[in-house]
């Protein structure tokens, strides 16, 4: 069949099918009229097309003179100006599978450089009709010669018969059509569960790379444009943008209605945001010139209004830290039941995943109080940072993502305290090293780690940066860079910062430039973070005693195994840090540093002398580097200091911040694995937590017990850990039971309850099968905060018919929080035949959506009588789950790494080696891949290397503490 053959299919056979698809739902007058579709072959002269590979497209490109695209980006010859976008998702038909959508994108753009093609992205789009012409000229219509689809780069290209010139202004005009499917990318639909009618939503996820499935586009960050979408929806149905609604047209006598909304800022395409279904609408004042509205279905709206209230309150205070208004006249919160992730920032329409939104006191506990208020002031921060100045590319992701991970802890701060008038009941910067710096620390120790900043080119590429280093190692560079600065510096940078990009785009260089803008003999800003923003991993501060008042300091690279460094050649073996170092020491004890005490280590060893330091030799002195874990590295010391800070913590732990008790836990056990420190000493620190009673010390605690006990399960040592762990948590579980007048004092004892229950403590499983007993009987519920730990108790030894009743309250439940736990309840059951049915009822997306599926099959996965059935699950379905998980942000990724983070034995690394080895596509999950093999080894490692240190160790405590081992 020849070219002009296929192009009459494309024009004559699509819109046919659009009248046997939408004759009995829109007629086909108003949608051939309403699109511009016709049955004539391009009726703007194109006569032919092609969908050929990468390597063919870019030989026809280049034998057409097109501008090269290089990488994976797009030519720079065009410069978008205004879109204009017209879409009608239909969601009306009775068969999901057969939903789709319909739209027209016109496109103003000017010319930069000469050259006769446009070249946009586009993905999963067919082409039905291209017109290309001139702006403000009476010769308008151009001659289009045929256009090209690059599948693997995802390019359109649209060659004409005349070159494009410098200065003049453009457009092209294109009608298209796609799937509309469940996969929670581009333009998808989400299904409101328990409905039968308008059951339905279509809703739009475009970050990083998806804005091409909904309408093609410069779709790159940094190729910003103004924006005016209209949507067609049935009369009944309620339809959202960016921008509030400027007119509506009634369609087929009223039954449809074509909602147009205001044109946009610039902004780049993957902020753009629409959505269509049966919703209703909660809205407050949250200024005198914006109103706050959240959208959702009418059986979730009234969950919606705690958020709301806090959004406002998180906007206002955005507009006065930052010193600029938000710019646009509206700000929506669109709740749907699931997406790719767990909101997306768009410009004035936040979508949220229902579970990150909706909260009501009276059924949600507070950790998911905490998530909702997280994930909104998240949300928020992006309107400044990422919205209103956004990164060039997406290999400078932090730029948004890092801003608003640090800034969601401040802003739950300064707006509940206010709202409490109280500073002691709430605590939320605290909880910046337990649950950002930690966890990060050990991902970024492995040797597949990877930069801040990186170079970057097709969509899969890009999807993989969307990780933890983006998120949680940036936001720990922020904290850093905000310490030795100084908060006022480092406030008065930002704010330049923002004002000197709004509207546009800005690279890592640019940000540090309008950090350095304080006169007063501010450090080269640019010249320190580089060091931290270009290179992987982070180092280790060395710190030793001379001489009474003579240090010192060293700094190297660390690696949780530091035996990798001899096994490669790489020169990042000897990577330097530009280090802001901070100590005190008992004498002082001053854990309120400010940034004149930084002394700033550059080079691989540094002197100190100190003459008020004391003797580190003699029984009593310590000293601690890294004042309240500001700085991004970790400090180790000699055996001297390290015993001297472990007797100290038993003998008065309260003279050492919290956050350097948190601190010390982490460090010595990251160290001790690195086989910088032996393990003995690092475990010493368990005594001192029998007098802690602060959340945030015992927050690092637990997390090291839990990696304990869970490399050790299946060894001979598991119970002897149990009995010792239970013997470390036995008091601070009595008195946080006891004692919940603040909001952490909370949150720990539902976190000592739940690995009480873990490691068997007897006061936790008798409660919790008699809580659940009495639910059970009367349907009384459980105790919000501990819930998830009794129903995984009581799950753990329960048979299929127990199983079964706990289905059956989970598909009821309309609770996502109660959801949640019914679903982490039903992972820790031992029965196989229990395991086996969860398995099977992932793999239903009737029942359960995508990122329930990941989340139940890494929770089974932490089960370690079921990891290895998760395993043989995830490898022999692995194309499914490539599928299924194809276009999802971090869905793949999250499945790989929480299943292969259980790996302890050699024999599983084998197993993971040998399925990479005979897989090919390992799709967005490749580094997640890369980064588990490594893991796994290094927990294989551990087991070997620590085994018998650890058998001793526990003997010695279970005789000191007159524990019996049976």
């Amino acid at each position: 069949m020849n070219k002009v053959s296929t192009m009459e299919k494309k024009t004559v056979v699509l819109p046919t099918l659009f009248v046997v698809m939408f004759l009995a739902v829109i007629g086909s007058s108003v949608l051939f009229y309403y699109f511009g579709l016709s049955n004539a072959v391009c009726h703007n002269g194109t006569s032919s097309s092609t969908q050929v590979p990468s390597t063919e497209a870019a030989i026809l490109i280049e034998n057409n003179r097109t501008v090269p695209y290089h990488h994976g980006r797009l030519p720079r010859h065009l410069k978008p100006v205004l879109y204009k976008i017209e879409v009608f998702p239909n969601i009306y038909l009775k068969n999901p599978d057969q939903f789709s959508f319909v739209g027209k994108m016109w496109l103003q753009f000017q010319c930069l450089e000469q050259g006769n093609n446009i070249t946009l992205n586009v993905d999963q789009l067919k082409i039905a009709d291209i017109e290309v012409g001139r702006l403000n000229t009476s010769q308008g219509l151009i001659q289009v010669l045929n256009f090209a689809v690059d599948t693997e780069w995802q390019f359109l290209t649209i060659f004409i018969n005349q070159d494009f010139l410098p200065g003049n202004n453009y457009y092209v005009e294109i009608n298209y059509n796609g799937p509309l499917k469940s996969d929670y990318t581009g333009l998808y639909v989400s299904t409101i569960p328990h409905r039968t009618r308008n059951q339905h939503v279509a809703a739009t996820q475009f970050s990083p790379t998806d804005a091409r499935k909904a309408f093609p586009c410069f779709d790159e960050p940094d190729r910003k444009a103004r924006f005016e979408i209209t949507i067609i929806r049935r009369a009944d149905m309620v339809s959202l943008s960016n921008m509030p609604k400027d007119s509506e047209r009634r369609l087929m006598s009223g039954a449809f209605v074509a909602d147009a909304y205001q044109t946009s800022p610039v902004m780049s395409t993957y902020l753009v945001a629409f959505a269509v279904g049966d919703l209703s609408s909660l809205s407050i004042e949250a200024t005198s010139v914006l109103n706050f509205t959240s959208w959702a279905s009418i059986e979730n709206i009234d969950k919606t209004r705690a958020m709301v209230e806090f959004g406002a309150n998180v906007l206002k205070f955005y507009e006065g830290h930052f010193e600029i208004p938000f710019p646009l006249p509206k700000q929506d919160m669109l709740v749907v039941p699931e997406t790719a992730v767990g909101a997306m920032e768009n410009w004035g329409l936040i979508i949220f995943k229902e579970d990150r939104i909706c909260y009501d006191d009276r059924y949600y506990s507070e950790f998911a109080w905490m998530d909702a208020m997280t994930t909104v002031a998240h949300e928020l921060a992006h309107q400044w940072f990422g919205n209103l100045a956004t990164p060039n590319w997406w290999g400078n992701l932090f730029l948004k993502e890092a801003f608003a991970t640090y800034f969601e802890l401040v802003a739950m701060q300064n707006v509940l305290v206010a709202a409490v008038n109280s500073s002691d009941y709430y605590n939320f910067p605290d909880y910046f090293t337990i649950n950002t710096m930690h966890p990060i620390f050990e991902t970024d120790g492995l040797m597949t780690s990877h930069p801040v900043h990186m170079s970057l080119s097709d969509s899969t590429e890009i999807k993989q940066v969307f990780d933890s280093i983006s998120y949680l190692k940036g936001a720990s560079l922020i904290r850093m860079m905000e310490f030795f600065l100084g908060p006022s510096h480092f406030l008065n940078g930002l704010k330049l910062y923002l004002q000197r990009y709004e509207y546009s785009n800005a690279d890592h260089d640019g940000f540090f430039a309008s950090m350095e803008s304080d006169p007063k003999g501010s450090p080269n800003v640019g010249e320190i973070m580089r060091t931290w923003v270009l290179q992987p991993n982070y180092p280790v501060v060395h710190v030793t005693q001379i001489r009474p008042g003579y240090l010192r300091i060293t700094q190297s690279r660390f690696l949780n195994d530091l035996t990798k460094t001899n096994t490669t050649n790489s020169t990042n073996e000897k990577l330097r840090w530009t280090i802001p170092f901070t100590y005190t020491t008992d004498v002082e004890a001053n854990f309120t540093v400010s940034n004149s005490k930084i002394i700033w280590l550059e080079r691989e060893e540094t002197f100190i002398i100190d003459k008020g330091l004391p003797d580190l030799t003699r029984d009593g002195h310590w000293l601690i580097g890294n004042v309240q874990q500001k700085g991004y590295y970790r400090v180790n010391y000699g055996p001297d200091i390290w015993g001297h800070i472990a007797q100290y913590l038993i003998y008065d732990h309260s003279r050492i911040h919290k956050l350097n008790r948190a601190q010390i836990i982490n460090d010595a056990f990251s160290l001790s694995k690195a086989k910088l420190m032996p393990l003995e000493t690092a475990l010493s620190l368990f005594e001192y937590l029998l007098f802690e009673d602060d959340y945030v010390p015992w927050s690092a605690a637990i997390s090291e017990l839990k990696t304990i006990a869970r490399l050790v399960h299946a060894t001979p040592l598991d119970s002897k850990f149990k009995i010792f762990a239970n013997n470390v948590i036995k008091y601070a579980l009595v008195n946080s039971a006891n004692s919940q007048g603040t909001f952490s004092n909370k949150l720990l004892y539902a976190k000592l309850f739940a690995i009480g229950c873990k490691f068997l403590n007897p006061s936790c499983v008798t409660n919790s099968r008699a809580w659940y007993g009495a639910f059970r009987e009367r349907v009384i519920p459980l105790p919000l905060n501990i819930r998830p730990a009794i129903l995984c108790t009581v799950m753990k030894r329960a048979n299929v018919s127990e199983w079964e009743f706990i289905v059956g309250r989970y598909n009821a439940s309309l609770n996502t929080d109660e959801r949640q736990a019914y679903l982490y309840g039903m992972t820790c059951a031992e029965d196989p035949a229990v395991q086996d049915r969860l398995i099977r009822l992932t793999q239903d997306s009737s029942t359960m959506k995508g990122p329930e599926a990941v989340r139940a099959l890494t929770d089974l996965a932490a089960n370690p009588t079921a990891i290895d059935k998760v395993w043989n699950h995830l490898t022999t379905n692995w194309c499914h789950f490539l599928e299924r998980f194809a276009g999802s942000l971090f869905q793949l990724s999250r499945l790989v790494s929480g299943v292969t983070a259980e790996f302890t034995t050699h024999e599983q690394v084998a197993d993971l080696k040998n399925f990479l080895a005979r897989t090919s596509n390992l799709g967005t999950a490749r580094r997640a891949f890369e980064q588990g093999l490594e893991a796994a080894r290094d927990n294989a490692r551990w087991v070997e290397a620590h085994y018998e240190t650890l058998n001793t160790w526990l003997y010695t405590m279970l005789a000191k503490h007159e524990l019996v081992f049976a």
